[in-house]
């Protein structure tokens, strides 16, 4: 397996690319914990992407938004320090983009349900991709789901993203 850069991920879709096997690297969430990863990753010349909640960035209480949005019931045997649980910051994220990784969207507060009305729908994937726009000065290219993609979207989810 060979890594895949996030900026050729279009060519590999659109068959525009030599055989593979690949692998891309992806980290969901934004823990205090994958700078390490993403300062692993850049030494070793391999680019990946990391899936933001924008309101966990800026919440005043980073674990206890974690518990009730993310991860209700955390492992303590692997989520037992400081940064196991608690976001990054805008200044770690922008630590990630300068080694060379990749921002993408992981809603705005990491609860999109289908189920949900349409003004909520849209504040999760069309305002998370903005605040990230605005605060981080790039273009969002990359959107994942916060749970089971096929629990969590609709056909009107799916058109937004």
């Amino acid at each position: 397996y060979k890594p895949l850069s996030p900026n050729a991920l279009n060519d590999v879709t659109q068959g525009d690319f030599e055989e593979g096997p690949y692998f891309i690297m992806t980290f969901d969430d934004g823990l205090k914990n994958n700078i390490v990863s993403a300062r692993h990753l850049s030494s070793r010349g391999i680019q990946a992407i990391y899936f933001i909640v924008p309101e966990f960035v800026e919440a005043n209480d980073g674990e206890a938004f974690y518990i009730k949005n993310i991860r209700p019931n955390p492992d303590r045997r692997i989520d037992n320090r400081k940064e196991d649980v608690t976001p990054m910051s805008w200044e770690d994220l922008q630590e990630l983009l300068s080694l060379g990784h990749h921002i993408g969207s992981h809603t705005m507060s990491h609860t999109l349900d289908k189920s949900m009305h349409s003004e909520q729908i849209e504040h999760e994937i069309v305002k998370s991709k903005k605040v990230l726009e605005e605060k981080l000065k790039i273009s969002v290219n990359h959107f994942a789901s916060p749970n089971n993609t096929l629990m969590s979207v609709n056909e009107e989810c799916a058109a937004l993203i």
